[in-house]
């Protein structure tokens, strides 16, 4: 039979292989239309299948994304990985090239990168995710720790309200910070309490790294727990912004948030805005608890520092009586300056005064 004239056979994908074919196209797709514009129906029109063909591998549109920004992390890894080994083979290069392959990886990729970074389409609790978006973030945390040599005195436990150190540190009242960590015991007393799901929210910024990490760990570990945690991130102005409502979470409220504070502005009840417990004239989370409002009057009042630090004391075992936040520890952020000035000044902030040349 003569088939010189026939049209060719239309190509076929193999079902092992349409997976793979749909995430090259989605690539594609993303690059050309952007995340606002991407649709499985154009995927599929793109790999040449019908338009129900995605359905069969993927939930829906923000499946796809999520497993996309999913391969896009690990190619950040490899791509921050490979500049790293070429790379001298000291820690200072080797976390300079980190930073190389991180905005190189940002250059050729613009659109996954918007994916990863700016947008909620994918799904933040998928595990694969979280995994290969650990395994990026820990990459650059390796460089940095290697070159700060992993001081251990850049960070240190604080327990109580009060940060180690000052007049009135002590773990006094915080025998629930010091005692040993079980999970199981965790989640029995979480059914225990009545939870039944209520959504959590965390409000995160990722354009803070002395915060961010914070609330992805948090986020994690509130889910194997077992509870109902949303991570909704962002930057750190929306985050300032969304801090304010006051409405639930189904209406733009929020859960909870990471923070820190200069420990000199919240060395004693009279500043310590964290502690005080004014109510609507609180501080976020706007804790009301009149006891040590009036332990804050009666500290002001006290006769001699004997007397402060008792009240301050009793404040502390208070406050883990209600709670208005979790102290996780103290850290130190270091200030480089020439070697031949003399009379820096240690504190909160570098001081102009008192520096000489030598």
């Amino acid at each position: 039979m003569d088939t010189s004239d026939a049209a060719p056979a239309k190509a076929s994908y193999h079902h092992g292989d349409l997976r793979k074919v749909l995430l090259e196209s989605a690539e594609a797709e993303l690059g050309e239309r952007g995340i606002e514009a991407f649709s499985l129906r154009g995927v599929a029109k793109r790999a040449g299948v019908s338009h129900a063909a995605p359905a069969h591998h993927f939930r829906d549109t923000n499946a796809m994304l999520t497993e996309l920004a999913s391969i896009a992390y690990e190619r950040l890894t490899s791509s921050m990985r490979k500049a790293m080994a070429e790379a001298d083979p000291t820690p200072r290069a080797r976390f300079i090239a980190s930073g190389i392959g991180y905005v190189r990886f940002a250059l050729a990729n613009p659109a996954l990168f918007q994916l990863m970074f700016g947008s909620k389409r994918p799904d933040s609790h998928d595990k694969t995710l979280l995994i290969r978006a650990r395994e990026a973030f820990m990459t650059l945390v390796d460089g940095i720790r290697a070159v700060t040599g992993n001081d251990p005195a850049a960070f240190r436990p604080s327990r109580g309200f009060w940060p180690t150190g000052t007049p009135y540190a002590s773990e006094t009242g915080a025998e629930i910070m010091t005692a040993p960590r079980n999970l199981d015991a965790a989640r029995a007393a979480i059914r225990a309490s009545g939870y039944n799901g209520e959504k959590i929210v965390i409000i995160n910024p990722t354009d803070f790294p002395t915060i961010g990490p914070f609330g992805q760990v948090t986020n994690d570990l509130f889910r194997r727990l077992g509870l109902n945690s949303e991570l909704l991130e962002s930057d750190w102005g929306t985050v300032v912004q969304r801090r304010n409502s006051r409405e639930p979470t189904e209406r733009g409220g929020w859960s909870m948030f990471h923070t820190w504070w200069p420990s000199v502005s919240i060395v004693n009840p009279a500043i310590n805005a964290v502690i005080r417990g004014a109510g609507e004239r609180a501080w976020f989370g706007w804790h009301s608890n009149p006891r040590i409002e009036e332990m804050a009057t009666q500290w002001l009042a006290a006769p001699n520092a004997a007397a402060q630090a008792t009240i301050a004391t009793q404040m502390q075992v208070e406050a883990f009586q209600s709670v208005p936040a979790m102290p996780l520890g103290q850290f130190f952020i270091h200030t480089a300056y020439r070697s031949n000035l003399r009379g820096v000044l240690k504190g909160v902030a570098p001081y102009p005064w008192n520096v000489r040349r030598v």
